[in-house]
């Protein structure tokens, strides 16, 4: 939302009328207000449509655009103003948030005219999204998060809103790493840039949000369209059920949600067209073949060469003679063998059978084949193990795999590709019927994959839970198993695997190192190098699905970008200690540790404790 000289909204359908300047009464800071300085707009303006559509596009661009300047066109003086005589009002675009009364005060004006150059730069990391997706600086953009611009931001019935480039967040509201925050922050970036450009200047914009009737039209008509497209209406009856299932699963979500990405996502599903088998064919064929090269170069390395047989050997230690218990898998109609004993020491052999289908030749299964080494080396980690064996025949514990490239990669279809695929697609054979990577995002626009199984993961992304997915999982595009993918795949007792991993992390660090740490103080965690940081945590009140994060940043005060992040596994609604590890944390040498809760965004409080460091 922003500030100009009228207030506009997406549910007050009066035009902006001028009024007094003047405020009656010591009313407080949000209560009732007496003829309030800021007046509110018609819905879907042609700023919030502009805004609307460019986030839209930030989000399906799959890499940066150039020239994006020339989408924010000037407009006539009739849209821009609509209340050209009220030259001292102010005129707010705002991401509503509910059904409550919508309106401006003095309390407001004066709190926006207060906000100067107060408030946090947008993050490296964002600004490194956005700039290149909008071709616009943003280095001058604040972002105000605190009690009193979330307070703001309910006084005016806001998820979000824009002041110049001030960007005022209700609670809960600033996102930046989710799908939906990056949505939220495209919309009102736009507003700043139509301030910045003269289109609309001194304006306070919102989008619309939950409760917006304007909103309620519009989804309506988006699914009218949907409908009409040609690959909808040749659904047969099964698929169109599953369609509709989608629909009513979409409605459930936040208002602003389902018009300006699911349903946005669900219409370019049936606007995407697959292409033919011989094309997908071609595709896999050429990245199984740039994978085997690199595998070849990559064992040929001496390092690499002395542990080729690791897994194996490991595997066949006369120490673990009798320790492996069948485990049934997921995928593939076959069971693994895991020594479990210890969930620092965990061994695992497995059985896969591969055979060409459809396109495939035995020429591509051999090629997976030479990947081995590969597969192995990225389906383990530290003080996990997976021995993979390929066989030709089938035994009642092998897992069996077709060879198809004209069909995506999957559990029971590896296609083609590289080491950590496969590795990945084993994983699923064993232990994880989901992925935990968001399905919509991912494969709703591929278009190696048909329409059919495309809407099967569509309704499968929505049915998952808060918090379900995760960046660091191999079952995204970790190129390891982080600590919860091992625990799940021992099928022990989780917290006491999780425990014992993290003792692990922490032991290999000398206790001389361990360094005190109460959130959000900065910790100097040395020269920046890549690092393993396990964490011993007391935490007075864990929500549902709770994520520590960590940032990084290179100066102590500095800016902090977004580094690792870690679900926190322990009991909802209560307090305790509880131990996370994260690796892979580069940006430092300065680090600041924060909890929040998945589900509503806020920050979780008093999180104390220990850190240890193990620099990579």
């Amino acid at each position: 939302m922003n500030v100009t000289d009228t207030i506009q909204t997406r549910r007050i359908n009066a035009e902006p009328t001028c009024s007094s300047r003047e405020r009656k009464g010591n009313a407080p800071f949000f209560g009732p207000l007496i003829q309030p300085k800021l007046t509110v707009n018609q819905p879907n303006d042609i700023y919030e449509q502009e805004a609307d559509s460019m986030a839209d596009k930030v989000m399906r661009m799959t890499t940066p655009a150039h020239n994006e300047n020339s989408f924010f066109k000037p407009v006539s003086d009739n849209i821009q103003r609509k209340c050209q005589h009220c030259e001292d009002e102010e005129k707010l675009h705002r991401k509503e948030n509910s059904d409550a009364a919508t309106q401006g005060s003095h309390a407001l004006d004066n709190y926006v005219g207060s906000l100067g150059a107060s408030g946090q730069p947008l993050s490296e990391s964002s600004r490194q999204f956005f700039e290149p997706r909008f071709g616009q600086d943003f280095s001058g953009v604040r972002i105000h998060t605190d009690s009193v611009a979330a307070k703001s931001a309910q006084s005016i019935n806001a998820l979000a809103y824009t002041t110049g480039n001030n960007i005022v967040f209700n609670s809960g509201q600033f996102s930046p790493e989710s799908d939906s925050g990056k949505r939220l922050m495209a919309h009102e970036l736009t507003h700043v840039v139509q301030q910045g450009k003269g289109i609309q200047p001194k304006l306070i914009q919102r989008a619309p949000g939950k409760g917006d009737a304007q909103a309620i039209i519009d989804r309506d008509k988006l699914i009218k369209d949907i409908k009409a497209e040609a690959a909808y209406k040749a659904l047969d009856a099964a698929k169109r059920k599953l369609a509709e299932e989608i629909i009513t699963e979409i409605k459930k979500k936040p208002i602003a949600e389902q018009n300006s990405y699911y349903l946005t996502q669900f219409q370019l599903l049936f606007k995407t067209v697959t292409q033919t088998p011989a094309q997908i064919t071609t595709i896999t064929n050429a990245k199984t073949d740039t994978a085997v090269a690199d595998e070849a170069v990559r064992v040929a390395k001496p390092e690499e060469a002395k542990n080729k047989d690791m897994e194996e050997n490991t595997a066949k230690d006369p120490a673990r003679a009798g320790a492996f218990e069948r485990v049934v898998g997921k995928w593939g109609g076959g069971a693994y063998y895991i020594d479990r004993r210890s969930p620092t020491d965990i061994v695992i052999k497995a059985e896969v059978m591969l055979t060409p289908t459809g396109t495939g030749t035995m020429d591509e299964v051999n090629k997976i084949k030479q990947m081995k080494d590969g597969i192995e080396k990225a389906a383990s980690t530290k003080g996990y193990i997976v021995s993979l064996t390929f066989v030709d025949v089938a035994g009642p514990d092998t897992f069996k795999a077709g060879v198809n490239p004209e069909k995506w990669e999957d559990a029971t279809n590896w296609s083609g590709g590289a080491p950590k695929g496969f590795a990945h697609e084993l994983h699923h054979m064993m232990a994880y019927e989901v992925d935990r990577y968001n399905y919509i995002d991912y494969q709703a626009r591929n278009d190696n994959m048909v329409l059919e199984d495309r809407l099967y993961w569509f309704r499968k992304e929505l049915s998952k839970p808060a918090g379900y997915n995760d960046p660091t999982s191999i079952m995204d595009n970790a190129p390891h198993p982080n600590n919860l993918d091992v625990c799940t795949v021992a099928g022990t007792d989780m917290k006491m695997c999780m425990d014992a991993r993290k003792k692990m992390d922490d032991e290999a660090v000398p206790a001389s190192e361990k360094k005190q740490f109460v959130t959000p103080d900065s910790i100097k965690i040395g020269n920046g190098d890549k690092a393993r940081i396990g964490l011993d945590m007391h935490i007075d009140f864990l929500p549902d699905h709770t994520r520590l994060h960590v940032f990084t940043a290179k100066e102590q005060g500095g800016e902090y970008k977004a580094g690792a992040s870690r679900q926190i596994i322990g009991d909802p609604g209560k307090g305790g200690d509880y131990g996370v590890a994260l690796s892979a944390v580069s940006a430092g040498p300065f680090i600041r540790l924060e909890a929040r809760s998945e589900t509503t965004g806020i920050s979780v409080p008093s999180v104390k404790g220990t850190y240890t460091l193990e620099l990579n």
